[in-house]
C-alpha cells in the first residue's frame, strides 16, 4: 500500500541532498609544496585537477544522502492511508447519546429503530472517541460513562428495554450537561434519540451546554398512530344477594382516527379468562365495560382486564388485585312522617369505606 504524507512541502528540503554531491565534487587534493630553488628555466604550464571532478567515495555519499532524505521523510510525516488512520488523524470527540426509554418508545418498532440509530453511533466512533450512554423516561441513568469501548456501548444497548414512565428531557439534559462540561476532550456531540413527545418539555429546564457542542436529534416517529387502551378500572361493591361481590368497570380508550367496533374486553382471575364484553370505541373516545358481580373467596386476587394487542402492547392489559372488604352489616329502620327519614344516613354511611357498611333499611 502506498505511503501518503501529513506534511508533503517538507519535500522541498530535499533539494539538501545536492550538498553531500557539492561537497564531492569541489574536494580539492592537498598538494604536497616542494622547494625549488629558481623557476627562471622553467615553462610555466597550467595545471587541471581532472580527479576533482570524478566522485569519490561513492558509497560515503551514499550514506550522506540517505541520512538527509531520511530525516526529510520524517518532517513528512508519513502514514498509510486506510480507514482507521485517516479517522485518528481528527480531534478525538466526547459523545453522548440519549436513548429515549419511555412508554411511547415502545410502540410498533419505534425501539428497534432506536437502538439501531444509537448502533450507528456508536459504529461511527474513532480511534480516541469516548461515548456515554444515557436512558431516560421521568429519570435518566448513565448506564455507560465516557467509555471508548464500543462492545460495552453496545452490549449496555442490547440489555435496554422500554419502560413504562412518561418522557422528561430536563434530567437527561442536565446529566449531559455534567457528562459534557467534565470531560476534557475539546469536541463535543450530544445525539438525542428519541419520538419527541411534546409533554417531555413540561418540566425541562433552561440549560446551558459547553460552548462548541454539536447537538444532532434523531427523531423516531410514525406519520400514522392507532392505538387502544385499558387505560382504568373501578371496582363497585354489589349486595344484591346478600354476600360480599364486586362488580368490575373498565375504561377503554381510543386514541385514533377511527372508531373501532366490537373490541373484546376479557376479565380473568388468577391468569383465568372468566369474562367477556364486547364494546364499540368511538374515534378518539372512550367507553366502559361493566363486567357481572364477582363473588371473591380468597383474601385477594389477582386480575387483568386486557383488550387484543395492537401496536402498543404495554396498556392492552392493566392487572389489579381483588380484595375481600368484610362490610359491616348496618340495618337502618325508618320511621316517622317523611318520606325517606334515613336518606342522609344512609349516604353518609355509603362514603366509608374502612370499614364499608353494608346498609340494609327496612320500614316501620
Amino acid at each position: 500500500m502506498p505511503f501518503s504524507f501529513l506534511s508533503p512541502l517538507f519535500f522541498i528540503g530535499a533539494a539538501a541532498l545536492g550538498i553531500p554531491l557539492l561537497i564531492h565534487l569541489i574536494q580539492r587534493e592537498k598538494k604536497q609544496v616542494i622547494e625549488f630553488p629558481s623557476l627562471m628555466f622553467l615553462r610555466k604550464m597550467p595545471y587541471q585537477s581532472v580527479r576533482r571532478q570524478r566522485l569519490k567515495r561513492l558509497l560515503l555519499l551514499l550514506l550522506r544522502c540517505a541520512a538527509l532524505l531520511l530525516l526529510v521523510a520524517a518532517f513528512a510525516r508519513p502514514f498509510l492511508p486506510n480507514a482507521k488512520n485517516a479517522t485518528a488523524t481528527r480531534s478525538a470527540r466526547e459523545v453522548v447519546i440519549m436513548l429515549d426509554k419511555s412508554y411511547s418508545m415502545g410502540y410498533g418498532d419505534r425501539w428497534a429503530r432506536a437502538q439501531a440509530a444509537a448502533k450507528r453511533t456508536i459504529g461511527a466512533l474513532a480511534a480516541g472517541d469516548h461515548a456515554s450512554l444515557l436512558l431516560f423516561d421521568t429519570r435518566a441513568d448513565a448506564v455507560v460513562r465516557s467509555s471508548p469501548e464500543g462492545a460495552r456501548l453496545n452490549s449496555a444497548l442490547d440489555a435496554a428495554r422500554p419502560g413504562a414512565g412518561a418522557t422528561r428531557y430536563g434530567p437527561a439534559l442536565k446529566l449531559a450537561q455534567s457528562i459534557l462540561a467534565g470531560s476534557d476532550i475539546a469536541q463535543k456531540e450530544l445525539v438525542v434519540i428519541s419520538d419527541y413527545q411534546r409533554a417531555g418539555w413540561r418540566d425541562a429546564e433552561r440549560l446551558e451546554l459547553p460552548a462548541g457542542t454539536k447537538v444532532m436529534p434523531v427523531a423516531i416517529t410514525d406519520t400514522k398512530t392507532d392505538n387502544v387502551a385499558v387505560t382504568s378500572v373501578l371496582l363497585h361493591p354489589s349486595d344484591s344477594t346478600g354476600t360480599e361481590r364486586v362488580r368490575v368497570e373498565a375504561r377503554v380508550a381510543n386514541q385514533s382516527a377511527r372508531a373501532v367496533s366490537a373490541l373484546r374486553v376479557a376479565l380473568a382471575l388468577d391468569g383465568q379468562s372468566i369474562q367477556t364484553r364486547n364494546v364499540d370505541v368511538p374515534a378518539n373516545g372512550a367507553a366502559s365495560v361493566l363486567f357481572d358481580p364477582l363473588a371473591t373467596t380468597a383474601a385477594a386476587v389477582r386480575a387483568t382486564v386486557a383488550i387484543p394487542h395492537d401496536a402498543l402492547p404495554a396498556d392492552d392489559e392493566l392487572h389489579f388485585v381483588l380484595t375481600t372488604e368484610q362490610s359491616v352489616p348496618t340495618l337502618v329502620i325508618d320511621g316517622g312522617q317523611s318520606d325517606q327519614p334515613s336518606l342522609y344516613l344512609r349516604r353518609a354511611l355509603a362514603i366509608g369505606s374502612e370499614p364499608r357498611f353494608r346498609v340494609v333499611q327496612k320500614s316501620m
